[in-house]
This record gives structure tokens, sequence and C-alpha cells, in this order.
């Protein structure tokens, strides 16, 4: 089965690689390649600082925004630079923290959380902000719905197991959880006026949270470690529920910043 998985990835990464550099050819220049070696830098560091909690057993759920910094390169220097950039990563926490058997299911995830970005940024030149936050917003709506009647309803059926004020208290920020998208994307709209980067930013991030850490990670964890995929997967949408907004304001935040340096 890993055997399986790993000829898989492997095939994912390269055909992912060859699109990239096939649609995005690199361009290698000094100044970006310093920009995009000290973000490398700041997301390892980053990842010394994050929490790895233990469910079912084994440390498989990391609490951190080491993944900011690689966001932001592929929204700022885009898909070429975030390949390698992704890879590099991979390599270099390898080195730092060495595994029994390197994954290229996790090797997978690393590039495409910073070439997912470049992709999204290249291409959505005809996307909306006020119709992807209107979208969004309905999505944070029903995923708070459905999550606060599972927990009600299911209760010592749920997952995994938690205590009553756990419940509660996962419930409250459930409830709470579209105003404060809401506030955020009021935030982002007040404070700019460049849709295309903010439509940009938020999708990267969605895509990120939502989609490589939600869905493939479980994944990955169940084949290598035989973590249930549903428990994993649902202990991901209540860490969502802090994830996402972090995310979203770091990464807008440094952008903003850094949009007058990045590049040149």
């Amino acid at each position: 089965m890993i055997l399986t998985a790993q000829i898989i990835c492997l095939f994912l990464l390269t055909l992912t690689g060859w699109i990239t550099f096939r649609k995005f050819p690199l361009k290698i220049t000094v100044k970006p390649l310093i920009q995009v070696s000290l973000l490398l830098v700041m997301a390892l560091v980053l990842s010394y600082f994050s929490l790895m909690v233990g469910v079912f057993g084994f440390p498989s759920l990391k609490i951190g925004i080491s993944q900011v910094p690689l966001i932001l390169i592929g929204l700022v220097y885009g898909p070429s630079y975030g390949f390698i950039a992704g890879l590099a990563y991979d390599v270099l926490g390898l080195i730092v923290t060495p595994t029994d058997l390197p994954f290229l299911g996790f090797t997978l995830g690393n590039v495409l959380v910073c070439v997912i970005p470049g992709w999204i940024m290249a291409k959505n030149r005809n996307l909306s902000f006020e119709k992807v936050r209107a979208a969004v917003l309905a999505g944070c709506v029903l995923f708070s719905v459905i999550l606060i009647a599972s927990i009600l309803i299911m209760k010592e059926n749920f997952p995994f197991a938690m205590s009553e004020t756990e419940r509660t208290a996962v419930c409250v920020l459930s409830g709470i959880y579209p105003v404060l998208m809401f506030l955020v994307f009021l935030w982002i709209r007040k404070k700019s006026s460049a849709a295309l980067a903010d439509t940009g930013i938020l999708l990267s991030v969605l895509a990120v949270d939502a989609g490589i850490n939600l869905f493939l990670n479980p994944l990955w964890l169940q084949i290598m470690y035989g973590i249930p995929y549903l428990g994993s997967f649902v202990l991901r949408i209540v860490k969502l529920l802090v994830v996402v907004p972090v995310d979203l304001t770091l990464v807008t935040i440094l952008y903003r910043i850094g949009k007058r340096f990045w590049k040149g």
C-alpha cells in the first residue's frame, strides 16, 4: 500500500512540475532568489514553534503558521519558484528532523502549498472578490450548522471523544465563525482596493487550509500510520475554525507590508 502510494505521489509530483515549468518558465534572478531563500528560512524557523498534538496515539495534528511564508512564495514569485521552494522546504525539513521513511505524499503537499497560490494568482483575473467572499461566507454558515448539528446529535458517537466543556466551546466557536470570517473580509477590503491580490490571497489560503491540510494530509496519515481518516478529518475541520482566519490575516498583512520590496 505504501509503495503504491509512493509511486502515485511521485507521478503526481512529476506531473505538477512538468505543468508548472511548461506554463510558467523559470527566470532566475538574484533578488527574488535571495528573498525566496529568506522566506524558506522563516518557514523552517516557524516550523520549530509549531505544536504537534497527539491524536490516536501519534503526533499527527500540527498547529502553527509555518505555511504562511510558503504561501507568500507562491503568491509573489509564481508557481516555478514555488515548486522549487516546496521541494527545498521538504528536503531541508527531512535533513533537520529525519524520519524513518520519507513519504512523497507529504513532499507533494509541501510543493502544492507553494505552487497552488502561484497558479491562483496567475489565473484569477476574472474572479470578483465580492462574489468569492459571498460564496465563502455561505460555505462558512453551512459548515458551522453541520458541525454543530453533528456534535449535538452524535455526542458520544462523534469520531473523537470530547468533554462537555470542549463540546460547548467548539459549538460556540462554530456559531461565531461566520461572523469572524465576515469581520476579516471587512478588514481586508477596508484596508485595500487591490481586489485582484485580495482574491488571490483568499483563494490561496482556502486551497491550502481547506484543501491540502483537510483532505490530503489525513489520507497520508492513514496510509503511513493507520490513523483513521474520518477522525483525523473531523479534527482538522475543528482546527480550521482558528487556522483559516489567522492564516488569511497574516498572509494579507505580510503581503501588503512586503509588496514594496518583492521582486525588483
